[in-house]
């Protein structure tokens, strides 16, 4: 069969046939263009939704977001993960640009992998629209948490002001 027959073949197997209807488009971005903004991977198997699982998703949708604005900028083929002597370690490879992985599951040893890569995986049972699972993330920016408020650059000293124990006289 050939190496191109087996990437098919694998392709088959986990859904995809080749038919690129619903798959979004990636809008064209260029570093700054959303200022305070990071990006957020989202796993998907099908179309621009949140339902694949780290270790065999089909693609990686890309998006840069912000509290105010977001943008699909890419969309990764995770299918040579599959030939990957480590496939994890590749998925982390392949979107090690990024600050945020949703997964609608993903394993201890993946997980790991992706934490020592500095990508802060969030598991999503669910799944959902990939525009939706967005949104909701655009919320949490709005009162980022302390680990939230790390990957956005703000320093330690005043991540933690609003956690430190008053004095009591």
């Amino acid at each position: 069969l050939g190496l191109e027959g087996m990437k098919l073949a694998v392709r088959i197997l986990w859904g995809d046939t080749g038919d690129t209807d619903g798959i979004p488009v990636p809008q064209p971005y260029a570093e700054g263009d959303i200022p305070h903004s990071l990006r957020v991977a989202i796993a998907s198997d099908s179309k621009a939704e949140l339902n694949g699982h780290f270790g065999s998703c089909l693609r990686f949708l890309v998006y840069q977001v912000s509290a105010t604005d977001f943008r699909l900028s890419d969309v990764r083929d995770a299918l040579e993960a599959d030939f990957a002597p480590d496939k994890n370690g590749f998925r982390v490879q392949l979107i090690k640009d990024c600050h945020v992985v949703y997964v609608v599951s993903i394993g201890g040893p993946a997980a790991a992998k992706v934490i020592r890569g500095d990508i802060f995986p969030i598991k999503r049972i669910e799944g959902g629209e990939a525009d939706d699972v967005v949104r909701q993330f655009q919320e949490v920016m709005q009162s980022p948490p302390p680990w939230l408020q790390k990957v956005l650059g703000v320093s330690a000293e005043q991540r933690l002001k609003n956690y430190r124990a008053e004095e009591v006289e």
